[in-house]
């Protein structure tokens, strides 16, 4: 997550915005987490697992690229190296689409 919160404070001036979603633990333990943390972007809770559940979340982390129309364009499961050169590459050419 921190990785991810990184590219929320170093695209949001280009229009990336990051919800980072806990899901199932308490709102004590998500406060606790964020705030060791320091994330920049925003921490929602999930407590009972329903939106992961309509998302089709099979495991964490998952990400979901969602376009500015509302529409997923794509999503990921497990470890990426968004903040690497070909991770940044791609989330740049879509912002710069504008989709």
């Amino acid at each position: 997550m921190p990785s991810i919160d990184g590219l929320h404070q170093a695209l949001a001036q280009d229009g990336l915005s990051v919800l980072l979603v806990n899901i199932g633990e308490s709102r004590q333990t998500v406060a606790r987490t964020a705030s060791s943390h320091r994330y920049a972007a925003s921490v929602l809770r999930d407590p009972s697992g329903k939106t992961a559940d309509s998302f089709g979340v099979r495991g964490t982390p998952t990400v979901f690229i969602i376009g500015r129309d509302g529409m997923i364009l794509g999503n990921a499961v497990g470890p990426r190296a968004w903040a690497e050169p070909a991770g940044l590459a791609l989330l740049e050419a879509l912002l710069r689409a504008r989709v």
